[in-house]
Order: C-alpha cells, then sequence, then structure tokens
C-alpha cells in the first residue's frame, strides 16, 4: 500500500492506473524459446514468431493448421494427447539444429506448448539434490531467521546467481528482505524494505499461478505472438507461461537495479503468497528446464513448511481458546459481575496485544492499554460502520479514523471479532504505536509522470539507495492466524451470548449460583462445537464419551448421540480400541498434558486416518481427575502431501526405481557397512545402446515403455535387499553390497551378474504401442546394454567418484563394440577424459561453426572433372584441423551430426548456386553424405525443398549419398521419403556399396542415380580375384539397372584401366586429387580442365 505520510492524489492515482494493467495478456514472450498455442482441435491459434529461427518454420505458415499435418512437428504429436494434465519433457528433436525441453499447460481451452532448447548443461545435479536433502531435514524447532539464512544460502550457490534475498510481505504487501547471500561486488537490501507498489495486486495474483518467474535478459527482444485470423480478437492468456514477458516498466526498474538476469520463487502459505526467493544476477544468463523445475520443488518444499508452521500456530491458538473458555464460561451468566484482570490478561495475551476490550451485554470489562471512555465509545461506533462479516484488523488506525490521532501514542492496531456487534458482546485486542525507522530500498513512492491524456502514470524510480523514514502512527502488524483466531473466539463469544439469553427466555428464575454453575458442562460443550478441530469430552471413571462436537461427528460419519455414552469400542477396532484406553488411563493417572504425533486410526467405513492429538486431564479442587479432553486435527491430506512430495524426491516416477538421490544416499549406506564388514560391495552402471534411436523413430511413448520393461528385467536379475535405481535417461545402476571379502572372487560374482543382465536383452522387446483408433499394436526391438562396474571396500572412494569409475568403464565399453560389460581400470580414467573434453569442445564447434569443407574430385573415363565430394574437417581453435574420423562417431552418439549434417548441405546449396553463372563450375555435381539419423527426420524432406528455394539451387547438381544401413529398419517409409525427394530432381547415390546387405529385391525399387564401389574392393583388385569379381558384378548390376557407377579409393593408373575395362567410367580417389579447401579445387578447375 502506498506511504501513506507522503501520498499525494497523483501518486494514488498513478497506482490505481498501473493496478489496471493487463500484464498476463502482454502478447509477447522471451527470445530463448518458443510458444504454441493449440485449440482443442489441435490447430494452432497462436505461435510465437521466432519459429523461423529455432526450426526453420515461417510461423505465418504454422498459423491456423493442424499440428498433424506439419511433418517437422510430428514429435509433439504424443504429448498433446493428454489435454487434461500439464506435464515435462525433455530432449524433444524438432528440426536439424536443437533439442528442446517442452513444458504443457493448459488453460482457457487452450494448449500452450512451451519449447526451450536444450543448450544448457545442469552441471551442478548433485548440489541442488544435497539441497533438498538438507531442506528436508532441517529440524522444526529451528529459528525462522536461521532456516532462511540456510535457504538464500542454498539457492545462492545452485542457482549461480550474483545475489539471492528472502523476502517477506507484510499485511500491507509491502515487502522486507529477511535473509541474503551474495558476492561482495552486490549491493546488500538485508533488512531494507520495498513498497506494494513494487509488486501490484495482479502480479502478486500470477506469483500464486506461476511459482517460477525467470528472466534470462532484461535487454534482450520481446518477440512477438502471432494469431490465426479466427483469433485476431483473442489475446492468449499468459499466466502459467514461464516464457511470459515482462512489463516494460517491471524491466526499466530490473535495469534501474543493475540487473541483466532475474529469478523468483514463489513461497505460498495455505494458497497465500507469503513471501518470494529472488535472484538477481549481474549479466545475462541461461538456466536449464531441468534447474527450474528443481529450483519449483525446493520452493514447494519451503511452502510446504511454511504451511505447518500455520497449522501448528493455529492449533496451538485453538488450544488456547478451549482453555481460555473454560475459565471464562461462570462469567457469562453474571455479566455485570467482574471478570478477573488475570482472564483478561490471558486474553489480551493470547494476541500479543498491549490491552483489551470485553464487552459483555454492554458491560466493558478492560485490561491494559486502551482508550479512555468516551473515546472508546466513538471508536466502537465506528466499528460498527465496517463492512463485512470477518474481523477487523488495522495496525494504521489514525490514518483511518481521524479522531485517533489524539491517542495514536497508546492505541495505533485493532483487531476485532466478527460483525455486527450484537448483544452488545465483543472482543477488541489493542496494540500500541510501534514507532521505528523504516530502511527502504530508495524512496518509497516512486516517481510519477503526467501523461498527455491527463493521467498520472508510474515510472520505476531509479535510486535504490538506503532511504530511512520515520513511521509514526503505526502498531506491530497482525499475524493472519491471530486474526483467523479472533473470528474464531468473537464468534464463539457471541453464540454462547445468544445461547444463554435463550435459556434466560425460558427460565425466569434461576434460583442459586449453584444451578447455574451446573450448566457449565453445558456451556463447554457448545463452545468447543464452534471449534474446526475434533474435540471429545469423556468421563473419567468409564472413559464413556460425554461430548463429540460437529467436526468429529462430520469425521467419524455419526450423530452425536449415537457416541454418548459408549467408549472407544464402538469407534475402532478392538485392538486399537484397547490401546486407546490404555493411553486414555494413563494420562487420568498423570493428570498431565500430552501429545501425540500423527496417531492413525483406523475409521468405521475401513478408512485409515491420520490425526493430531493432544488430551488434557480435567481435574476438580481435590486434584482429581474428572474428564479426559481431546483435541485432534485430521492431517490425513497434509501427510499424504508429505509422503508423495518424499515420493517424487526419492522415486523416479516412470518406472518407480531408486532415483539418483535415493541411490546416493543407498550407495553411502553401503559404503559404511562395507567398511564395517570388510566385505567388497559394486556398483554396477548400465546404458541402453541406442536407446535414442528408438525415440527419434517411435516417439516417446516407445521409449518410455522399454525403461519400464528394462527396470523389470533388471530387478528380475538381482537379490531383494540390493539396490536398482534409475539414473536418469536411459542409465540404471546397481548397487550390490555383502559381496566377498577376497577381491578376486568377488569379482568373478560381479561377471556372472554381468552375463545375467546381457541374457536379458538376449530376448526381443516386444513394445506395445496405441496406434490411431487405440488398438494396441506391438513393435519389436532389440536393445542392448553397455555395462560399467566399479568394484570397492570400505570408505577409501566417495560416493561421486565410485560412480565416475563406473561411468569410465560403462564408456569402455560402449567404445568397445557395446553389449558387454568392462570392470574400471585407472587407465581407464585418461581415455574418458579426453572423450568428455573432445565432446564439449564439439558443442562448442557447433555453435561457433569452426567447420569447413573439403572437396575430393570426381572425373570421368575421358580426365574431365565431373564433381566432387563434400566431406566435413573441424578446423580446432587449439589442435588445428580434426579429421573427422575422430569427432564423426562422436557426433553420431550425441545427436550433433544433426546440425552438422544441415551445415553441410546449406554449404553445398550456396556453392552450386554460385557455381551455377560459371561456365566452367556450372556442370559439377556435390555429393554430400546424410547419416540415416538426419534422413529420419521427419522434416528432412522439408528442409532439402526449403534450401534449394532459399539458394536457387539446381537440384539436378546435388546428389545425397547414402548408406545401406538406412534400409534396416522402416524401409518402405524410407522409399517413399526418397521418391519424395527424387520429384524435386535431386539425385541419390549408395556409398560403400557392397559392404552392406543390400537386398535386391528394394533395391530395384530405390530412385538411385548412382552405385559407388567402396574402396575396400579396389585396394586389392589387381591382385585379388575375389575383390576383382565383386567390382565387376557391382558395374554390371550398375549397367542393369540403368545406373551409373563410380569407384572410390582409385589410386594407381592400374586400377582405373580395369576397371575401365570392366565398364566403370567414373572414379574418385588420390589418382586424381586428395580432399582439398574449396579455393584450391576452384584453383585445380580453372588452371586444369582435364586430369593430367
Amino acid at each position: 500500500m502506498p506511504n501513506r505520510a507522503l501520498s499525494t492524489p497523483e501518486f494514488e492515482q498513478a497506482l490505481r492506473q498501473c493496478a489496471t494493467e493487463a500484464i498476463h495478456l502482454i502478447g509477447s514472450i522471451q527470445d530463448h524459446g518458443i510458444l504454441l498455442v493449440l485449440d482443442l482441435n489441435d490447430e494452432l491459434t497462436h505461435v510465437s514468431s521466432n519459429t523461423e529461427h529455432f526450426f526453420g518454420l515461417d510461423p505465418n505458415e504454422l498459423l491456423g493448421k493442424n499440428i498433424k499435418h506439419i511433418s517437422a512437428l510430428q514429435p509433439l504429436l504424443s504429448l498433446i494427447k493428454d489435454k487434461k494434465t500439464a506435464a515435462h519433457h525433455q530432449n524433444i528433436s524438432i528440426g536439424n539444429k536443437y533439442q528442446f525441453n517442452i513444458s504443457k499447460s493448459i488453460h482457457d481451452e487452450s494448449l500452450y506448448i512451451e519449447l526451450t532448447p536444450n543448450t544448457i548443461e545442469l552441471d551442478n545435479q548433485f548440489k541442488i539434490e544435497s539441497t533438498i536433502n538438507e531442506l528436508l531435514s532441517i529440524d522444526r524447532t529451528t529459528h525462522h531467521s536461521d532456516y532462511f539464512n540456510l535457504l538464500a544460502q542454498y539457492i545462492q550457490e545452485i542457482s549461480g546467481f550474483d545475489h539471492t534475498m528472502i523476502y517477506r510481505f507484510d499485511s500491507n504487501w509491502d515487502g522486507e528482505v529477511i535473509a541474503e547471500n551474495c558476492h561482495n561486488t552486490s549491493d546488500s537490501y538485508l533488512g531494507s524494505r520495498f513498497p506494494a507498489s513494487d509488486i501490484p495486486a495482479q502480479a502478486r495474483q500470477l506469483y500464486t499461478k506461476n511459482t517460477i518467474r525467470y528472466v534470462a535478459n532484461v535487454d534482450a527482444d520481446q518477440i512477438p505472438i502471432l494469431s490465426a485470423p479466427l483469433y485476431s480478437d483473442k489475446t492468449p492468456d499468459l499466466s502459467y507461461i514461464q516464457l511470459r514477458s515482462l512489463s516494460p516498466i517491471h524491466l526499466q526498474y530490473l535495469k534501474n537495479m543493475g540487473v541483466a538476469a532475474s529469478l523468483s520463487i514463489s513461497l505460498l502459505q495455505n494458497k497465500r503468497l507469503w513471501g518470494l526467493i529472488t535472484c538477481h544476477h549481474k549479466t545475462p544468463k541461461l538456466l536449464s528446464t531441468q534447474a527450474l523445475l528443481r529450483c519449483e520443488l525446493i520452493g514447494n518444499l519451503v511452502s510446504e513448511h511454511l504451511n505447518t508452521d500455520q497449522v501448528q500456530e493455529q492449533f496451538s491458538l485453538d488450544e488456547q481458546i478451549i482453555l481460555l473458555f473454560g475459565k471464562l464460561s461462570q462469567f457469562l451468566w453474571l455479566p455485570q459481575q467482574g471478570i478477573p484482570d488475570k482472564i483478561l490478561e490471558e486474553i489480551q495475551h493470547l494476541m500479543s496485544a498491549d490491552g483489551v476490550v470485553l464487552s459483555l451485554k454492554d458491560k466493558r470489562h478492560h485490561f491494559g492499554k486502551v482508550p479512555e471512555s468516551v473515546e472508546l465509545e466513538a471508536l466502537i461506533q465506528w466499528l460498527h460502520t465496517q463492512e463485512g462479516d470477518k474481523a477487523f484488523a488495522c495496525d494504521d488506525l489514525s490514518f483511518r479514523f481521524e479522531p485517533a490521532k489524539a491517542y495514536q501514542h497508546l492505541v495505533s492496531g485493532v483487531l476485532a471479532g466478527p460483525f455486527p456487534f450484537r448483544n452488545g458482546s465483543f472482543v477488541l485486542w489493542f496494540r500500541s504505536e510501534y514507532p521505528r525507522h523504516i530502511h527502504w530500498a530508495g524512496e518509497p513512492n516512486k516517481t510519477h509522470v503526467h501523461a498527455a491524456d491527463g493521467s498520472h502514470r508510474l515510472i520505476p524510480r531509479t535510486s535504490f539507495s538506503e532511504w530511512i523514514q520515520m513511521w509514526p502512527g503505526h502498531a506491530q502488524a497482525w499475524l493472519p492466524a491471530q486474526i483467523m483466531i479472533a473470528q474464531r473466539f468473537g464468534a464463539a463469544l457471541l453464540n454462547q451470548i445468544e445461547y444463554i439469553f435463550k435459556l434466560e427466555k425460558n427460565e425466569h428464575e434461576l434460583n442459586a449460583v449453584t444451578e447455574k454453575l451446573e450448566q457449565t458442562q453445558e456451556i463447554m460443550a457448545s463452545i468447543i462445537r464452534h471449534i474446526p478441530a475434533i474435540v471429545t469430552l469423556k468421563n473419567a471413571d468409564n472413559l464413556s464419551f460425554k461430548l463429540l462436537n460437529p467436526a468429529g461427528c462430520e469425521f467419524f460419519g455419526i450423530q452425536e448421540e449415537d457416541i454418548i455414552g459408549k467408549n472407544d469400542f464402538y469407534l475402532f477396532p478392538q485392538e486399537q480400541a484397547e490401546r486407546f484406553i490404555q493411553s486414555d488411563r494413563q494420562i487420568l493417572a498423570k493428570t498431565c498434558v500430552v501429545e501425540i504425533n500423527t496417531e492413525d486410526i483406523s475409521t468405521r467405513n475401513g478408512e485409515i486416518k491420520t490425526l493430531f492429538t493432544r488430551k488434557i486431564a480435567l481435574t476438580n479442587k481435590k486434584g482429581d481427575a474428572t474428564h479426559l479432553l481431546g483435541v485432534s486435527i485430521d492431517v490425513t491430506e497434509k501427510r499424504a502431501a508429505e509422503h508423495e512430495i518424499e515420493k517424487l524426491a526419492f522415486y523416479d516416477p516412470l518406472t518407480g526405481l531408486a532415483n539418483r538421490r535415493l541411490m546416493l544416499d543407498r550407495l553411502g549406506q553401503t559404503l559404511l557397512g562395507s567398511a564395517r564388514s570388510g566385505k567388497h560391495a559394486a556398483l554396477i552402471l548400465i546404458d541402453l545402446d541406442n536407446f535414442k534411436s528408438l525415440n527419434d523413430i517411435h516417439g516417446h511413448d516407445a521409449g518410455d515403455w522399454l525403461l519400464k520393461e528394462v527396470a523389470n528385467r533388471l530387478i528380475s536379475v538381482v537379490r531383494k535387499g540390493d539396490t536398482v535405481a534409475r539414473l536418469g535417461g536411459d542409465e540404471f545402476v546397481l548397487i550390490l553390497d555383502d559381496l566377498n571379502a577376497d577381491e578376486s572372487h568377488a569379482a568373478q560374482d560381479l561377471e556372472w551378474i554381468a552375463k545375467q543382465i546381457l541374457e536379458q536383452f538376449i530376448h526381443e522387446f516386444q513394445i506395445q504401442m496405441p496406434n490411431e483408433i487405440e488398438v494396441k499394436s506391438a513393435i519389436q526391438h532389440r536393445c542392448s546394454p553397455s555395462i560399467g562396474i566399479s568394484l570397492f571396500q570400505g570408505c577409501t572412494l566417495s560416493a561421486e567418484e565410485i560412480l565416475k569409475r563406473a561411468d569410465t568403464a560403462m564408456y569402455q565399453a560402449k567404445s568397445g563394440g557395446k553389449n558387454t560389460y568392462r570392470f574400471f581400470d585407472p587407465e581407464m580414467q585418461k581415455a574418458v577424459l579426453t572423450r568428455i573434453t573432445l565432446e564439449t569442445e564439439l558443442r562448442h564447434a557447433v555453435v561457433q561453426e569452426q567447420f569447413i569443407l573439403y572437396f575430393q574430385p570426381q572425373v570421368n573415363h575421358l580426365g574431365q572433372y565431373i564433381g566432387a565430394e563434400t566431406l566435413i574437417r573441424w578446423q580446432h581453435p587449439k589442435q588445428g584441423l580434426i579429421s573427422p574420423a575422430e569427432f564423426i562417431p562422436l557426433a553420431e552418439e550425441t545427436g550433433l551430426i544433426l546440425p552438422m549434417g544441415f551445415w553441410v548441405l546449406e554449404q553445398a546449396c550456396q556453392h552450386l548456386a554460385r557455381w551455377a553463372v560459371d561456365p566452367l563450375f556450372a556442370h559439377l555435381t556435390l555429393s554430400v553424405n546424410v547419416s540415416a539419423k538426419q534422413f529420419g527426420l521427419p522434416s528432412f524432406e522439408h528442409e532439402i525443398k526449403q534450401l534449394l528455394a532459399t539458394y536457387q539451387t539446381n537440384p539436378n547438381r546435388l546428389k545425397i549419398e547414402i548408406t545401406e544401413s538406412l534400409f534396416l529398419d522402416k524401409t518402405e517409409v524410407v522409399i517413399n521419403k526418397m521418391n519424395a525427394i527424387r520429384k524435386q530432381k535431386v539425385a541419390f547415390s549408395i556409398d560403400d556399396f557392397g559392404t552392406g546387405f543390400s537386398s535386391l529385391s528394394y533395391l530395384k525399387r530405390l530412385p538411385l542415380e548412382q552405385l559407388k564401389i567402396d574402396q575396400s574392393f579396389i585396394q586389392d583388385i589387381l591382385s585379388n580375384p575375389k575383390d576383382a569379381a565383386i567390382a565387376s558384378t557391382i558395374i554390371a548390376l550398375g549397367k542393369n539397372l540403368c545406373l551409373t557407377v563410380i569407384a572410390e579409393g582409385v589410386e594407381t593408373q592400374a586400377q582405373q584401366n580395369l576397371l575401365k575395362s570392366m565398364g566403370c567410367l567414373s572414379y574418385q580417389g588420390y589418382l586424381f586429387g586428395q580432399p582439398m579447401k574449396m579455393a584450391d579445387f576452384e584453383q585445380l578447375i580453372n588452371t586444369q580442365p582435364t586430369v593430367k
């Protein structure tokens, strides 16, 4: 709220104008991702305008189309089937440049899909998981300040942001920084307050809907959202969208603070915004989707912590109310008599107040600091004018009620029970002025400007230097729990007074005070009926129920008359009832208060419920127990939520196996057990070979099914006490303990287990997949594992080191041909480090385009140059030129072959377009090798068409070289795609022909132009008759199928002469030229039109 002491009418108008800004309909997103919006029929109604940049699709061509008819977006089909559940998916390939992380949300009868490139590595995985573990383990008795100081430290460490603050809202929605962690170069805001106008009401509402708010770069372009013609009048609601752009005022606000990147995590208490975790960075900063999801989980854990604190606080106050009413009840009958100061003091302390007024039938009873009689009556009359039927609370009375200025030092805060006051009965609590200096982060009333239309509009303040203000006329703010309890206390008081009025109307005389006192227990029961917790009252002699309040009747599903006079055997099974009765007798014998945490009970309808209970022995003047009072709250849902959080934190939701976090915990226990027993233990890491190809070809549903089936097979191999975990993606871990103390014997046992695992993969997996009409269809899939084994004894190695060793061994198994296992050997580490370094540098090379094309000439039998084969080389900034033999296999394995392959095709089209205007070069063709993975992309055909159109390339001059392995799976699909590309006049050549297992039955159906004889048959063609016979057969086969034939690896004139005599008229090899740079190739053609 605005600072009342300094606020002006113009500033108030500017605040109202700001509050009307529809920031959820801003119409743009941040530039590090894409937004697609679909209607319920899967038609694209809105798209962000940057789709062409990320996956080469014109946004205007997407709008209004059904996503099923857009080939490049086919990977999304399996994700949009469920239109009811929000979800996150990782590593989805779309286009040829990126893999995407995808978030799906549903609202406003639309499906919103956010795509962010998976370009960020989550380097601090272990730190994030240990942070979650530490947060879960923090004792509930830990002081708030210590808890939030630790939280700020954890968030700052795992996010890597310069500055992390914990920001708590007060009752006026001003915020205070209660904890922070920052680098020395950042300004500290600890203890500073930020006015409510910094985060207006509509922004706070969005924080409750979308609990993660992330801005990667405040200076980045805002990407407009385009609309299909039929939806041009509908702006998409971005309330739940993480990529949503910020208001220009908010962006300028961050820039004025020197902030380039920002992350906010909402902290909710019972669905109400309690505060924020705010992270600032001085430079732009990209976070992975995985990091954001884990930050969101941490926010949920803290919110659950806040919820539990409030439940316990309200429970404690409820219990105090019950005891207070027990003491107060006898005075409700005789309101004209005085109420002891001790009771009034307890009512005052219930709300941590400085004074209290209790009015019973217009008789005022007061204690502590309260206004004078005349002033009090004027205040009561003013309170009667306030709207609503709930409790009234304020901490700035003199700013609301002008006469209160005369006594604001005595009373500045008021808390009253529900309105309207009835029968002259109510309770008021007062708090005195709490003068203090407020340390604002800059002047709180931001600058406003006078707009052309006559209105006043806010502009962000430019300074956040400490601005100290003396804040008179304010008391300490009332807590939400106190306001809620005031509502209950006042309602219970009014109900009891009305109850007494009814009794007095029916009874003309109450002959003695003793008769009135006999009604005390009934009054107590009536009071208890208004408590939302379950309240029971039992007789001490036989533990029969004397009272069960409405909340208890609803919980147990019975009427109160059913239970009166009966004991626990009526409600619970015999064994449980006996246990409860025994416990009750112990409490009565000790006349004490007993707290029972999370007691599980069986209800009459068979449900298992969890109660948090306190039981109190009520005694007479002699100290003898007469009754047993029980107060319980149902925490079943809370406990279920805690279990669900634990499940999310410890188990993989897809397979049900232990996740990385639980696996590391089990590994730590195994290390300790091995140290105690002296026996060996082992960690086995299993990676599925070629798993990504299954996802690419059949979709993620098939991949998920395979992962679940693999989990089942692995469980069948190990002992019951062994751990089977899913590490992430397609990696699994087995932890085996209690192995032989002798290392060689333990290794033999592990070798037997590894062979058992390999045997589990001998049989094909029958993957059950729903087709278009929801009929189950099976996919036969062969899958093999690469297994790494790390054997250890005692605690000489850390858990992380053991996992790294198994990972090293697994990669050795993969390099050794896959479908095998390897034990860790120290020499492996060097090779793995080299491979990891190469992979990292290769990723940078793709982004920075460190590749160059080499060209190896191709000639005909007349010695004329007819074209060249394009060969990619890596121009490493430090190591120089790197051969493709070193990096192409790694590119295939990591998926980097896709952007590399697209780059080669693009370069080839550019060169052909440039050569087309030069008579010396116009006739040349360029052959481009295309991997099976790139050819299998749904968008490949469209990419070829788009490149030809973009560079105006003659398609007759482009030749795509494919290998025979392409036809091993989905032959019909491959042939159809080749026919579609051939219609664009692009030629096909089969590379390394003769080395695969080609079938003549499909070879005759392929739209081929050329066969290329593999160089392995050319090397010994002069000395090995079998090689000569194979080459001759291939040449004859090509001639009979009307295909040209080219031989690669021709190095001598004698080899060429023999091939020529066989009928092969095209050649490639060192005899005619080694692979060379573009400039050298062009110079060769310019200076030497034919081969010498």
